[in-house]
């Protein structure tokens, strides 16, 4: 990548706070993944078969590896800034190229599939198939909501994608933890005064402390006794489509709130927000990791998930800008809230497709599963259409402004494309 100088009147902190952040979060992504090969090519070196390797491991390598490459650019760009120095983005690197990725999405799943359902080779030619039809979905959705629209440089850009890897997954996950936490607390107050309740709980912590080899259907017998209740699981449902929904659009776009304020516009929020939504569906998607037949059908419902994500994180972003150049809270918090209903219905009708198909289970009925899928297939042709629909508003609005000296890249530093440059 070519690089020409650049001055700058000040030292950037938030250019070494995006450096150090980077650098620590690439080592441990990346000593992480060696760890998981090492113990992986160990079972390989070890196991004598190849029939009988478990591709989990080197599933998870493979991920992690890959998400810490994809925050490399963040510190790169940020290197640079503290350098004085700007890169040069290939003049043939635009959202129209990069558009036709979606075509590569029918021969990866096919191979994906024949290599999850062959034991003897899917440790080795999974992993790299599996981050590939994870990420080419993700690649589709940014080019078609990020065309036309531009970001205010590619570290940005970059920076607010690696801390939507890395940053808002965490801060998320471990209040996602906690929530289960007290969640669980309750529950064991709620269930206590049962009679034999108490007992069976010793017994089953009893039990897990002295078993090597976890097998779920030790488990069975006190789920189908306590946790299979309407009152329990219509708790449990609150807490994945009410809780989950609105701790996780709150703080994916994280990296939009560490942005320079001063050249955020709202197509730029727009932007920033898909970007934080695209990182957080790449890093649900590529930690869980299946083989086997059930591989193929993982591997295509993350594409609608991921469609979500983007969507309701770019919404959110969308709002953020509004409310900061108009100085009301208001834009961001009617987005907001559409994005945690949007949210909220999608994992809803996702739990209740799972109960309709539980054996002996009257919570809901068999029809749920039908109307679940009806549900999940409006809310992703919806937000499909709707992604559309707000890039061309934001589209217009853009052409409709003198462009800054500072807009000089398209989002993810992908640079105007000859069409936009002739306008």
């Amino acid at each position: 990548m070519q690089v020409t100088e650049k001055t700058s009147s000040s030292f950037s902190w938030r250019s070494l706070l995006q450096l150090g952040f980077s650098g620590i979060a690439i080592l441990g992504l990346w000593g992480v993944a060696l760890y998981m090969l090492i113990l992986g090519l160990y079972q390989v070196i070890a196991g004598g078969s190849l029939q009988g390797i478990d591709p989990s491991g080197f599933l998870l390598a493979g991920s992690l590896a890959w998400i810490g490459l994809l925050i490399v650019p963040s510190a790169w760009f940020a290197l640079l800034k503290l350098a004085n120095r700007v890169p040069r983005v290939p003049a043939g690197l635009t959202w129209d190229n990069v558009r036709g990725v979606i075509w590569l999405m029918v021969p990866v799943v096919l191979a994906g599939y024949g290599a999850a359902i062959t034991p003897a080779i899917a440790w080795l030619v999974l992993p790299p198939l599996n981050v590939l039809a994870i990420s080419i979905p993700v690649v589709w959705y940014l080019s078609l909501g990020g065309r036309g629209l531009r970001s205010s440089s590619p570290q940005s850009a970059w920076g607010v994608l690696g801390a939507g890897l890395v940053l808002g997954p965490g801060i998320i996950l471990g209040l996602e933890l906690v929530g289960a936490g007290v969640a669980v607390g309750v529950l064991v107050l709620w269930l206590a005064p049962l009679p034999g309740f108490m007992d069976e709980l010793q017994r089953l912590i009893q039990l897990l402390e002295t078993t090597v080899t976890l097998d779920p259907i030790m488990f069975l017998p006190f789920v189908e006794k306590y946790l299979m209740r309407q009152s329990v699981l219509t708790g449990g449902l609150l807490f994945i489509a009410g809780f989950v929904p609105l701790l996780e659009e709150f703080f994916k776009p994280i990296g939009l709130w560490l942005m320079n304020k001063q050249t955020l516009t709202p197509a730029r929020g727009f932007l920033a927000g898909m970007l934080s939504g695209a990182a957080f569906g790449l890093f649900e998607s590529l930690l869980q990791g299946v083989s086997g037949e059930e591989w193929v059908i993982l591997a295509l419902a993350r594409g609608g998930t991921s469609l979500i994500h983007i969507f309701n994180s770019g919404l959110v972003g969308w709002g953020f800008a509004l409310a900061w150049e108009r100085r009301s809270v208001w834009p961001w918090l009617t987005r907001y809230l559409v994005a945690v209903l949007i949210h909220g219905l999608w994992n809803g009708h996702t739990v209740l497709m799972a109960l309709a198909f539980t054996p002996d289970q009257t919570l809901v009925g068999e029809v749920w599963g039908g109307i679940g899928l009806g549900v999940l297939g409006t809310l992703g042709v919806g937000c499909f259409v709707a992604l559309l629909v707000i890039n061309r508003r934001l589209q217009r609005e853009a052409f409709s402004l003198p462009p800054s000296e500072e807009t000089v890249h398209t989002a993810s530093s992908l640079p105007p494309s000859p069409e936009e440059q002739s306008r």
